[in-house]
């Protein structure tokens, strides 16, 4: 066995001796396995005779390889000599160039000392040249100073003072003081010329006061040209003085305004409001013609006087309502109002261009033009006040109103149920006429009242009007459904119809007005607008209308079913055409939708037939349960009845006017009317059955199949007109008893027997079906849009 010790190196060493040495001999694998190459080599004895062969090949590969060997290692030792010497080598350069690099250093460490000693000769001469020219400056700032106060007390002393030049001397002294001298206030030198520019400004100031109050803008006698520069003068002396110079004009102006106005004269009555807003507009227009072209704007002395007449006014309106409070004429408060509103609105619009030409404050003239553009910089005080007011006069004399607004609401509301009872007493003689109208003159008077509102009027306000609008509405829709008469004649049914169209007008105006009234409040408010009270008395009207037209109709039908009722079914031997009794039911039903068709709209129409069906049709099948023992051929001719009664309720919505509805519009009616003839069907073909009631449970189990909403006790009563026996019956009760979704009595079966009396109290019909009409009618006024317009339109003429 031929056995070895491999030489093993790691994963690292393999990978970079195959990357140095890539070779493709056996020999030269790391994981060279002997015996598994000699087995390559001689797999079977015949192979043996080659042994010596290969035994020399790999002797003579053994000595090359031992040459190459020898060889390298006499090329390694010549080659670490010369490595030796080429190391030493390397380290005497690298010495030598250590040596050059400290050199380098202390030269360039010479040089950064030489350098900043030279720079701080330099840094000690450009200080030295900055404090004198500092100094320089200053000292010239100081002598303009001087010389500016000096000058400034030269003009002021002079006769007549020299005021255009004292305002420029002012200007630049404050220029001087507060861009140079701002920080040197404690200086003493500073501080004496500040004290000394402090008298200077009072004396000044006391002169070009003294030069407005001879300026009198609501007299004819002309301005003096000097006022312009008394102006710049008080400009240049700051925000005070500039506040004691507008208060002096306007109480000025203002004072005349008390004398003209003053309590108990004829001028100041309340009713002659008119003329306290002319005497100011002329004030206005006086001082824009001659003062204003003097007085910078951004004084607002015009703004200022509008706030001081305001205020006054406000004091003397509030007196007055105090002493007239029991009265007052609301016809002369109402216009008072009105006007008032409207010069507050013409105030606030005049105002704002004075805003703006307050931003950019310029003085006319030669003198203050000159001054401002030169002195502009004065810092930001001057600049803050020209754009730190605002004024707005929106409710600042009508506030004083607030007090008074209960009385007239109260007395709005009582003026419009005054409108409504004269109305009430007069509509009735238009009801003969289907093209009579109720209600529309009433809301053209709300109309009115809210746009006469809206103007003077604060959202607070503005809600109470509606809550009095609202509960006159009520009391309208509750007199409406008052009007609604009990007789089935023609004529009446064609007074309800024009009642239920009226309810229905002002049904969707009544929502509107509350979405006008919402869109005229603030969003705070807004959920105070009522919109569903009124609305809901007026659906209340319309289902009152449309159940005693339905009302008028059974009594209309009730003889026809008496007389179904009054026959001899179990006489009945064979199936003939259509009874006598439902061609009566059809004529009428004919006639009579025809007319409602063309009286009603069509959404309102389209109720009408839903609940006729709704009503009708179980009555009509409840008649069954009132006749006698029914034959097989007697349930066949009912069937047969019934049929033609259920190709007839199709056509009502469509009666007097065959496009009125489209087919797929009628869908949801149509299944209506099915689901209804649909049960009395199943209840006929159950009589009509002839299965044996002793026949187990199938006579059960098919009342099941063809009755939907069974029950036991309607199940007992099919049984009685069958004529099962009492004793066939138990077994067939306690069969349905133990069924599944059987109730031992249903709503159907407790309300089946009697049509509901017509509503005529607006409230109660209202909280019965408010939401049933509120979503029908939703959903086909969407379809008949037009319409609904037109006639709008037409109940509106009236108005007009």
């Amino acid at each position: 066995m031929i056995s070895s010790v491999p030489i093993l190196f790691s994963d690292e060493v393999n990978k970079a001796l195959a990357e140095a040495l890539p070779s493709d001999d056996p020999f030269d694998d790391p994981e060279f396995d002997p015996l598994l190459y000699i087995n390559e080599k001689f797999p079977d004895e015949k192979c043996i005779k080659e042994l010596d062969t290969f035994i020399e090949d790999l002797e003579g590969k053994i000595q090359a390889t031992n040459q190459e060997l020898k060889e390298a290692v006499r090329t390694q030792a010549v080659s670490c000599v010369e490595a030796e010497k080429n190391l030493e080598e390397a380290k005497l350069s690298v010495v030598h160039l250590f040596k050059k690099v400290d050199e380098i250093r202390t030269m360039a460490e010479e040089s950064e000392a030489m350098v900043m000693e030279i720079c701080t000769e330099i840094s000690s001469l450009d200080n030295a040249k900055k404090n004198l020219a500092d100094s320089i400056t200053t000292l010239k700032k100081v002598r303009d100073l001087s010389k500016s106060l000096d000058d400034l007390r030269v003009a002021a002393d002079s006769q007549p003072p020299d005021l255009a030049s004292a305002a420029e001397c002012l200007y630049k002294c404050n220029t001087i003081l507060d861009d140079y001298f701002s920080s040197h206030a404690t200086v003493p030198r500073v501080k004496e010329l500040a004290e000394k520019l402090s008298r200077e400004k009072k004396i000044c100031e006391k002169i070009a006061m003294q030069d407005l109050k001879e300026a009198d803008i609501t007299s004819d006698d002309p301005i003096s040209p000097t006022i312009m520069d008394a102006c710049g003068v008080i400009d240049a002396c700051g925000e005070e003085a500039r506040h004691k110079a507008v208060v002096a004009i306007v109480q000025h102006c203002i004072d005349k305004y008390k004398k003209t106005f003053h309590a108990g004269a004829e001028e100041a009555r309340l009713e002659k409001m008119e003329r306290r807003f002319a005497w100011f507009r002329r004030l206005l227009k006086s001082y824009e013609d001659n003062l204003a072209t003097y007085i910078p704007a951004s004084w607002c002395v015009s703004q200022e006087l509008g706030v001081e007449f305001c205020l006054v006014t406000r004091k003397d309106i509030q007196e007055q309502l105090a002493t007239e409070a029991g009265n007052l004429n609301l016809e002369i408060l109402v216009r008072v109002l009105q006007k008032t509103t409207d010069f507050e609105k013409d105030l606030t619009a005049r105002m704002k261009q004075y805003e703006k030409d307050s931003h950019d404050s310029s003085h006319h003239g030669k003198s203050a033009s000159t001054i401002k553009a030169k002195w502009s910089k004065r810092g930001r005080k001057d600049d803050e006040y020209k754009t730190a007011k605002k004024y707005k006069y929106d409710g600042f004399i009508t506030s004083c109103f607030e007090n008074t607004m209960d009385v007239y609401v109260k007395h709005e509301g009582e003026r419009m149920r005054e409108a409504m009872s004269t109305l009430l007493r007069e509509d009735p003689e238009q009801l003969s006429s289907v093209d009579g109208q109720i209600g529309a003159n009433i809301f053209f008077y709300i109309k009115q009242s809210l746009k006469k509102c809206s103007s003077f009027c604060k959202d607070d306000v503005l809600v109470k009007m509606h809550d009095t609008w609202s509960k006159n509405l009520i009391y309208f829709a509750t007199e409406l459904c008052s009007l609604i008469p009990t007789s089935s004649d023609d004529k009446d049914n064609a007074k309800i119809c024009v009642l239920i169209n009226s309810a229905d007008w002002c049904h969707d105006t009544s929502i509107n007005l509350a979405e006008e009234v919402k869109s005229k409040v603030d969003e705070v408010y807004r959920g105070h607008v009522n919109e569903e009270a009124a609305a809901d008395q007026f659906r209340g009207v319309i289902n009152a209308g449309v159940l005693q037209i339905i009302s008028n109709l059974n009594k209309r039908l009730t003889p026809a079913l008496n007389e179904m009722t009054s026959m001899n079914w179990s006489a009945t031997n064979e199936v003939g055409d259509q009874s006598p009794y439902i061609t009566t039911v059809c004529s009428i039903i004919t006639s009579q939708f025809s007319v409602l068709g063309n009286s009603l709209q069509p959404p309102l129409f389209r109720y009408l037939c839903d609940k006729f069906i709704a009503i009708f049709v179980p009555r009509y099948v409840s008649q069954f349960y009132k006749l006698k023992r029914l034959s097989a051929m007697a349930c066949q001719q009912l069937l047969l009845d019934i049929q033609i009664l259920k190709a007839e309720c199709p056509r009502m919505p469509n009666l007097g006017k065959a496009d009125r509805f489209k087919e797929k519009e009628l869908k949801g009616y149509v299944n209506l009317v099915r689901s209804h003839i649909g049960r009395g069907e199943a209840i006929l073909k159950f009589l009509g059955s002839e299965i044996p009631a002793s026949d187990g449970t199938l006579l059960a189990e098919h009342y099941l199949e063809l009755v939907s909403d069974s029950s036991i006790s309607d199940f007992v009563k099919l049984l009685e007109l069958k004529g099962v026996p009492m004793k066939d019956q138990r077994h067939l009760i306690d069969f349905l008893a133990k069924s599944k979704g059987v109730a031992q009595t249903s709503e159907r079966d407790a309300s089946q027997y009697q049509p509901p009396a017509p509503a005529h109290n607006s409230s109660e019909s209202s909280a019965e079906s408010s939401k049933e009409i509120s979503e029908t009618l939703k959903r086909w006024k969407g379809r008949w849009g037009d319409g609904m317009t037109k006639f709008k339109d037409r109940l509106a003429e009236g108005t007009r």
